[in-house]
């Protein structure tokens, strides 16, 4: 009996871990956008690629540098969220699913509609997440 209700408690971990996932790469796709539009309008970075802004502010991620990623953010674009949200969110999303082994690979840049299609992909306690999205 003891092993029936330990596997169906590992099942329930293992599905709210995914629904955690799947709220990442969701929250992911939101920030990067935020994030690209925001470095887009930033003078200081004119010299810098949109493809590289976005590798540079994901790299954060594995950091936990969540000031670094909220210092590139364009303020208002991000709904005018204050540092302190930005970190405590960003930090319980992903140190709550143990994020390990990031990689972005930027797969193109449209310059005429302004996006950067790329693939991230990372290990979690749930497994391995890769997902290809746009910003």
């Amino acid at each position: 009996m003891k092993k029936g209700k330990s596997r169906n408690k590992r099942k329930k971990i293992r599905s709210r871990l995914l629904w955690i996932a799947i709220a990442v790469i969701g929250i992911a796709a939101v920030i990067s956008a935020v994030c690209v539009a925001g470095m887009l309008e930033t003078k200081e970075n004119a010299w810098r690629t949109p493809e590289e802004l976005l590798v540079e502010y994901m790299d954060h991620i594995p950091k936990q540098e969540y000031e670094e990623m909220y210092a590139m953010l364009h303020i208002e674009a991000s709904g005018n969220v204050s540092q302190e949200d930005f970190v405590t969110r960003n930090s319980a999303i992903y140190e709550g699913i143990e994020v390990q082994n990031m990689a972005v690979q930027i797969i193109a840049y449209d310059e005429e509609q302004m996006t950067v299609t790329y693939q991230t992909s990372f290990d979690t306690v749930a497994g391995t997440i890769s997902f290809e999205n746009e910003a």
